[in-house]
């Protein structure tokens, strides 16, 4: 049979808590509200990332999936594969994001399972004041 230990004892160890008449249920409630060495569980959500053209020999990947913080932004995306792919970080600049097949900006919300598409930069235009245009299956005449 494995070591039984009072919880009481290592709540009081680990979260600083001291109530030496600490029932049981509520030392689990208080464990489970803020998870392990006191810290509170971090929601996550899971992308899955499409490189293309250059960018795919720069990450060393056609696609990804990567956890990020619930409520990040693609800006918060950018900087997490920064970390993971260094030589990125120098095309961020001018690279273009799609959230789910529409272009995005840096203060973009991510969702759990939204796919993001990174295209390098196409020649000609501007980076000031950008033209965005929106892909749909509509047919104008």
């Amino acid at each position: 049979m494995g070591a039984r230990y009072n919880l009481g004892i290592v709540l009081d160890q680990v979260h600083g808590i001291r109530s030496p008449g600490l029932e049981v249920s509520s030392a689990r409630k208080a464990w489970q509200s803020e998870g392990a060495m006191g810290l509170r569980e971090e929601c996550r959500m899971t992308l899955r990332i499409l490189y293309f053209a250059t960018l795919r020999d720069l990450a060393g990947a056609r696609e990804e999936t990567v956890s990020l913080s619930e409520g990040s932004c693609v800006k918060d995306l950018k900087s997490h594969l920064g970390r993971d792919h260094p030589e990125l970080i120098q095309v961020f600049d001018s690279v273009i994001i799609a959230v789910n097949r529409e272009f995005a900006f840096d203060d973009q919300p991510l969702e759990d399972g939204d796919e993001l598409a990174i295209f390098p930069p196409v020649s000609g235009g501007s980076i000031e004041n950008p033209t965005i245009l929106r892909i749909t299956r509509n047919r104008w005449i």
